[in-house]
């Protein structure tokens, strides 16, 4: 311990009083003490990094702050790419950017074929867009994947109604009121 605190005062001894000297990302010796700080820029290349503060920006509704650090984990073409695209795109849905949001979940389905949300998220979108088709078409794809889904058989049921389909919309509502959707089962009462 002795040598350690040799060698430390002989470093400082060499640095002027009241002055600092920056060793890399995260060490400062001053002349009275040794300082050990962690900048948040030591994870800035971290894809992982990004992917989380994006996760929580989401969380918080703040879907600015959530597209920009998504866009990050994109640009540094991480292991997160699918769901980078899917969560950028759901943010840039809530921000009404229903072009922008469509093109991020197709990007996003082309590298996850298989993810019921991107096809739930896109059929959402597409429906915004007054794409009923497109979106029935979608949400039924979300089902094929995920059978006991009530939010795409609810979904889905209201692009019917959308079209006039009254028959395959109360089929749907029934379905997602069997899986538990209390407000599929009120429509039932309302409509069907």
């Amino acid at each position: 311990m002795r040598k350690k605190s040799a060698c430390i005062g002989a470093i400082l001894s060499l640095i002027p009083f009241g002055q600092s000297l920056l060793i890399k990302t995260g060490v400062v010796l001053l002349t009275t003490g040794l300082i050990l700080a962690v900048s948040e820029n030591v994870h800035a290349e971290d894809a992982s990094f990004y992917a989380n503060r994006g996760q929580q920006s989401y969380a918080k509704r703040d879907y600015y702050g959530c597209i920009s650090d998504f866009s990050k984990v994109i640009e540094l073409q991480s292991k997160y790419l699918p769901y980078s695209y899917r969560r950028r795109g759901h943010c840039k849905y809530f921000l009404k950017d229903y072009s922008g949001a469509l093109i991020d979940l197709n990007k996003s389905m082309k590298l996850d074929p298989n993810n019921n949300f991107t096809y739930e998220f896109r059929a959402d979108t597409k429906q915004k867009m007054g794409d009923q088709y497109g979106a029935i078409s979608d949400y039924s794809e979300a089902i094929k994947l995920k059978p006991n889904d009530s939010y795409a058989y609810y979904f889905r049921g209201i692009s019917k109604f959308k079209l006039g389909d009254k028959t395959g919309a109360c089929i749907d509502m029934r379905k997602a009121s069997s899986l538990g959707d209390q407000i599929a089962f009120r429509m039932i009462k309302d409509k069907c």
